[in-house]
């Protein structure tokens, strides 16, 4: 059942309430951006690509930093890992989806920190960020199944890495069902400096989760690999993408998972 609905510049935005639950999710064009549950109890547990079993969830069992930075909204789903003492910051391109998490969709009002949000161009507001400023960075920006790539290259890692901690963490998400993207990330992530770790969760035949952790604490690499995250494919499987070079026909994939 449909609650809500808008098309803009950037797609088509729906809010829909799975029928027979208390199921709420969005969805962009034909992707799911996330969703809440809003059974009793049930309102403050992440769900699929989110969820506790899937990579990221994993990562935040060994590593939930207080100071974290979040590139894209959807729903807000990463929010009920916020520690009581955070600050988690936001950054959203469109104002469109920070209303909805905010009126369809209550993990933003129900977080245990502080949670803030900034509405714009990610990049240009993370320049603004006091070098060193985040533990951990989430870069989750996917829209209707386009490709975030300007937010994908090496400058973009390097921005995220002199927005960090020393030991501090970029958390990315790469779930895509036509493209993969894992090759030229570890790239553009070892160019700038960074060690990497990859997941891929298929908890869900139909919505299967990537994500790849880029860092140089390597005390949190070797706890992913312990617990079966990947090292970095050969760095000749595929080049790293540039501001100046991004080759997504490269990308394509060469089976649906």
């Amino acid at each position: 059942q449909e609650v809500y609905a808008v098309r803009n510049f950037y797609g088509l935005y729906r809010v829909l309430d799975v029928p027979g639950t208390q199921v709420r999710e969005f969805l962009s064009g034909t992707t799911l951006h996330g969703e809440q549950d809003f059974a009793k109890g049930r309102e403050d547990e992440p769900m699929r690509y989110y969820s506790r079993i899937a990579p990221s969830g994993q990562l935040f069992s060994i590593y939930n930093p207080p100071l974290v930075g979040l590139i894209g909204l959807g729903a807000g789903s990463l929010t009920p890992y916020a520690r009581k003492d955070a600050l988690w910051v936001y950054f959203e391109l469109d104002p469109d989806v920070a209303d909805i998490a905010q009126n369809y969709f209550s993990f933003l009002s129900r977080a245990k920190g502080d949670v803030r949000l900034v509405v714009g161009d990610a990049r240009k507001s993370l320049e603004k960020v006091p070098t060193g400023f985040f533990d951990l960075l989430v870069v989750d920006a996917f829209s209707g199944g386009s490709i975030p790539m300007h937010l994908l290259t090496m400058e973009a890692l390097s921005l995220y890495r002199d927005r960090l901690a020393e030991n501090g963490v970029v958390l990315l998400h790469l779930s895509n069902n036509f493209f993969s993207l894992r090759g030229p990330v570890e790239n553009a992530a070892a160019g700038a400096g960074f060690m990497t770790a990859y997941d891929r969760s298929k908890f869900d035949e139909e919505y299967p989760s990537q994500w790849l952790v880029a860092t140089r604490n390597k005390k949190l690499l070797n706890a992913l690999y312990d617990i079966g995250w990947q090292k970095p494919l050969a760095k000749t499987a595929a080049p790293p993408w540039t501001d100046s070079r991004k080759n997504l026909l490269s990308a394509i994939s060469r089976t649906l998972y």
